[in-house]
């Protein structure tokens, strides 16, 4: 469900951006490919591929920042996100990263 909810809204902004003509466009298109790495951690709770969230440069982190941020809370929010140590562990492995690209 979480990988068909974030290619629907991938599709969306791509066709938005598309017929808006606008610069964010061209941004926008930058960043999915940019943060593919987050998008895959964050997705499948893929704690073996978390650390290679460091190589990602802190800007592209810090543009991106309110997305990001929305999917941990959509994922922190879920009924058994205490239950689970693994989500645990991707959250707070995707928080410490942002905190360290916006220092």
């Amino acid at each position: 469900m979480d990988i068909l909810w974030l290619m629907m809204n991938v599709i969306f902004c791509r066709h938005f951006a598309a017929s808006s003509g606008f610069v964010f466009g061209s941004i926008l298109n930058h960043l999915l490919i940019m943060h593919q790495l987050f998008v895959e951690v964050l997705t499948k709770r893929d704690l073996s591929r978390a650390g290679d969230l460091f190589s990602i440069e802190d800007r592209s982190i810090v543009t991106d920042l309110s997305i990001l941020i929305n999917e941990i809370q959509r994922i922190s929010s879920s009924r058994d996100f205490n239950k689970i140590n693994n989500d645990q562990s991707v959250i707070e492995i995707c928080l410490t990263r942002i905190t360290s690209a916006i220092r």
